[in-house]
C-alpha cells in the first residue's frame, strides 16, 4: 500500500511544471505557430504569383478601384476633393496597405492590368523606351483633319448598342439590366461630345508620348492621345486646372471602347472585351460582371 502511494506521487511530482517553464513553453509554441503562419502566407504568395489568375480573381473590383486611386496621383487628388465617410477611408486605407505588403496582390494587380507583374511592366516599358522609333509627325493639316474626322466616327461606334442589349439579355436581374442601359447611354453621350470636339478649330494637336491633342476650355480640359494608327487610345476629361481627373477612357486598338471610368459627380464605369461584348460594370453601389458564355 505504501509502495502504491509512493508510486502515485512520483508520477504526480514527475509533471509538476513551473511558471518559468510553462510562460517558456507557452512562448515555444506561439513561436512555432507564428512561424507556420509566416511560411504558409509566403506559400499561399508565391502561390498567387506563379497564378495570377487566380490572384486577381482574389481581389475585388472594389479593391482594385481602390489601388488605381491609391497608385494615380491624379484620382488620389480627386478622391480626397470630395466628402467621404470614416469606413471609407478606412478601406481605402486598408485596400492600399495590402497592395503596399502583398506580393501578390501586387502581382495580381499589375497582371490584371498590364498582362505582368509590376517589374516586368517596368522593366519592358523602359525597354521600349530606349528602342521606340520617335513618331513621325502629324500630317499636314488639311490630312490632319480628315484623321480626326474618322476618329469621330469610330467613337460614335465604340460603344455596340446590340452588346449591351445582348449583356442585358444574359442578366436575371431587372435593376441589374436597368443600370447598364442607364450607364451605357450615358457614356455614349459622352463619345459622341468627345467626337464633336475632334472637329473643334481650338483643337491643338503636338507630339508627346505619340500623337496627342488637347482643347482647353473654361469649364473642363480635354487630353486626347492616339494609337499609331491614329484611332483615339486614351480622353481625358479634367476639371479646368488640369489636376483632376473627372472621366477617362481607354480604347483598343480597334477603336472599341476597353474601360469608361467617371470619377465625378458620382463615381460609375464599364468594362468591354476587345470584341465590344460587354465585360463589367459599376454604380449606385452596384458592381456587376457579366457572366462567361
Amino acid at each position: 500500500m505504501a509502495c502504491f502511494l509512493l508510486t502515485v506521487e512520483s508520477s504526480v511530482v514527475a509533471q509538476v511544471t513551473t511558471l518559468s517553464e510553462a510562460v517558456s513553453n507557452a512562448q515555444i509554441s506561439a513561436q512555432m505557430l507564428q512561424s507556420n503562419a509566416q511560411a504558409k502566407r509566403k506559400a499561399d504568395a508565391e502561390y498567387l504569383r506563379l497564378h495570377p489568375a487566380e490572384a486577381t480573381n482574389a481581389l475585388t473590383q472594389h479593391q482594385l478601384e481602390l489601388l488605381d486611386i491609391g497608385a494615380n496621383q491624379a484620382n488620389r487628388s480627386n478622391y480626397f476633393s470630395h466628402h467621404h465617410s470614416t469606413p471609407e477611408l478606412e478601406d481605402l486605407t486598408n485596400t492600399v496597405q495590402l497592395f503596399l505588403t502583398n506580393a501578390a496582390a501586387q502581382s495580381s494587380y499589375f497582371f490584371h492590368m498590364h498582362g505582368m507583374t509590376e517589374s516586368e511592366y517596368a522593366s519592358n516599358m523602359l525597354e521600349a523606351m530606349r528602342h521606340a522609333p520617335p513618331p513621325k509627325p502629324w500630317p499636314e493639316p488639311s490630312k490632319k483633319q480628315a484623321v480626326f474626322e474618322h476618329c469621330a466616327t469610330v467613337l460614335r461606334l465604340a460603344i455596340d448598342a446590340n452588346q449591351i442589349e445582348a449583356a442585358c439579355g444574359k442578366l436575371t436581374n431587372q435593376p441589374e439590366a436597368v443600370l447598364l442601359k442607364t450607364l451605357s447611354k450615358e457614356a455614349m453621350a459622352n463619345l459622341d461630345t468627345f467626337a464633336n470636339l475632334l472637329n473643334n478649330p481650338d483643337l491643338n494637336s503636338f507630339l508627346g508620348a505619340g500623337y496627342r491633342a488637347k482643347l482647353l476650355t473654361s469649364t473642363n480640359n480635354f487630353y486626347f492621345s492616339f494609337w499609331p494608327s491614329t484611332l483615339v487610345r486614351d480622353i481625358e476629361k479634367r476639371t479646368p486646372d488640369g489636376q483632376h481627373v473627372l472621366l477617362s477612357v481607354r480604347f483598343y486598338e480597334n477603336g472599341k471602347v476597353m474601360n469608361f471610368h467617371v470619377n465625378s459627380p458620382d463615381r460609375w464605369g464599364l468594362g468591354f472585351k476587345d470584341d465590344g461584348a460587354v465585360q463589367n460594370y459599376y454604380g449606385m453601389s452596384k458592381n456587376v460582371w457579366l457572366p462567361e458564355p
